[in-house]
C-alpha cells in the first residue's frame, strides 16, 4: 500500500456495513412478511400443482429465476453500501 493512497475510513466502512445490513433486513421482512403471504393468499391448489410441475420439469429455469429475483432484491443493499461508504480509490492509483 502506498502512503499517498487514501484509505477508506474504518468508521465509514462499519457504518456502510450496518446500514446495508439494515436495508437487507427490511427487504427480507417485506418479502417474507408482506410479499409471500399476499402471494400465497391468491394461489389456488391448481396453481400450486402447476408450480410443482414446473419445478419438476424445469429445475434449472426455476433456480435461474430465483437467482434473478435474488439479484434484484440485493441491488438496493449494494447501492446503499456504495452510497454510504463513499468513493473508493483504485489499487495502484497514486493520486
Amino acid at each position: 500500500m502506498s502512503a499517498a493512497r487514501s484509505e477508506l475510513d474504518p468508521r465509514r466502512l462499519a457504518w456502510a456495513i450496518m446500514v446495508s445490513a439494515a436495508t437487507g433486513a427490511v427487504i427480507y421482512w417485506l418479502v417474507m412478511k408482506v410479499g409471500l403471504p399476499a402471494l400465497t393468499a391468491h394461489l389456488s391448489a391448481a396453481d400450486v400443482d402447476r408450480l410443482r410441475a414446473a419445478v419438476r420439469s424445469h429445475p434449472g429455469w426455476v433456480v435461474a429465476a430465483i437467482g434473478v429475483v435474488s439479484a434484484i432484491l440485493a441491488l438496493p443493499v449494494v447501492l446503499v453500501f456504495r452510497a454510504v461508504s463513499g468513493p473508493f480509490q483504485r489499487r495502484g492509483s497514486e493520486r
